[in-house]
């Protein structure tokens, strides 16, 4: 199959970057080329579109968020804050996440979905100050207004020092009143948990709500989500694209999060066929992942392959 694409940068340079896919799609027998324009050369980098041919029956990721944009995306609705998981950044957690005190609800919106019959959620929970595992204190999560888990939670009776839905990710209680504490109030013990849940779901639409629902708030009692994932069983058999957007003196290259199983890499010479892996930290901000790299002098080429 050949076929060619025209991908417009943004800005005043107007660079158009033209390429040549001469990929065959049953035998994905190799990645497209980027054939770079004068004004292209000038600028000094160019963005590769479709680059691979995808079929496969993998779970398909249709929403990834780690918060470290530092925002919580208009997906998002109810309370909670971006704010810093403190010392959860040694058991798994980023640099932030959204933390609610409150009892109202955290709700998170994911349209466009395709064709499915499953519905997998992935999220670590943050367990902040002194929830006490107590009967009315309970971590509910909704799907669709569905309970799907409704489950006693805190730090405090468990020999642990945790309890709730999933698995401790975060060390056990010597027993004293404050250990280990990992974060805002230094009076009361800390602890997370990874949890996962897969639910019947053939909507295309979902929101999922987090609550804890008798919280005392502040920082006396407080709980937050960080590493949210959602897939489906979806079969994608979309091609993903990767763009650029110019950020002078950077640029950011975006693709799909459904095509998180992808790895960008770059050459600065088609001739020599030496693709390696960008060294950058992959962002997660919603449906998109990203990497933002220094804009260079010369040709610089980018594609995404499967391994």
């Amino acid at each position: 199959m050949i076929s060619s694409m025209r991908i417009q940068l943004p800005g005043p340079a107007g660079v158009s970057l033209k390429r040549t896919d001469a990929a065959n799609c049953s035998a994905m027998s190799g990645p497209a080329r980027c054939q770079v324009s004068n004004k292209a050369r000038a600028l000094g980098y160019c963005a590769v579109g479709l680059l691979v041919c995808v079929s496969t029956t993998e779970a398909a990721t249709v929403y990834r968020q780690d918060f470290e944009s530092g925002t919580r995306g208009v997906e998002w609705s109810g309370a909670g804050l971006v704010q810093s998981t403190y010392q959860l950044t040694n058991y798994g957690f980023g640099g932030w996440h959204l933390r609610n005190d409150t009892s109202a609800t955290s709700a998170l919106r994911i349209s466009g979905m395709a064709p499915h019959t499953k519905l997998t959620l992935k999220f670590d929970l943050a367990i902040w100050d002194s929830v006490d595992a107590h009967l009315s204190d309970m971590f509910e999560v909704k799907v669709d207004d569905r309970v799907v888990i409704s489950q006693v939670f805190g730090n405090y009776f468990p020999a642990s020092g945790s309890a709730g839905p999933g698995t401790q990710i975060t060390p056990p209680t010597t027993g004293e009143y404050s250990n280990p504490e990992l974060g805002y109030s230094p009076q009361f013990r800390d602890s997370a948990r990874s949890v996962f849940l897969e639910i019947d779901h053939t909507t295309p639409e979902a929101v999922i709500s987090f609550q804890y629902p008798d919280s005392q708030g502040g920082l006396d009692e407080s709980f937050g989500v960080d590493n949210v994932v959602v897939l489906t069983d979806a079969v994608e058999s979309r091609r993903p694209t990767l763009t650029i957007v110019q950020n002078l003196p950077a640029i950011i290259l975006q693709w799909p999060v459904w095509a998180a199983d992808f790895t960008l890499t770059s050459t600065n010479s088609l001739s020599s066929n030496a693709w390696a892996q960008v060294d950058r930290p992959v962002m997660a901000n919603g449906y998109v992942l990203s990497v933002t790299l220094p804009a260079q002098s010369g040709s610089q080429f980018f594609e995404l392959r499967k391994p």
